[in-house]
């Protein structure tokens, strides 16, 4: 077997301190952008749960900053108050 054969399927461990750096710049931005509206351990969380999704893609660090910034995103919207028109709104509602 040749022992230099690169793999097929990117890993986030493979490198960690370059995925840990895109997720720091990441967090940081989302962060920024949505840190009135959303609070921060909402945030974070978000931006985990996009990890793990990014990392089973197989294309972790291409995937991971558009996938946090639709979590955070998603959460954004279900913490926006009632509309007008009707009901209360749920921060776990089925998305």
């Amino acid at each position: 077997m040749n022992s230099n054969r690169i793999s097929a399927r990117p890993s986030i461990r493979r490198h960690p301190s370059d995925f840990v750096s895109l997720k720091s710049n990441v967090r940081r931005k989302l962060m920024h952008e949505f840190g009135d509206a959303v609070p921060i351990a909402l945030i974070r969380r978000a931006v985990d749960e996009a990890e793990l999704t990014a990392e089973a893609s197989g294309f972790p660090q291409l995937f991971f900053p558009v996938l946090a910034a639709e979590q955070v995103e998603r959460v954004s919207r279900l913490m926006l108050p009632a509309t007008a028109e009707g009901g209360s709104r749920r921060l776990f509602s089925a998305a």
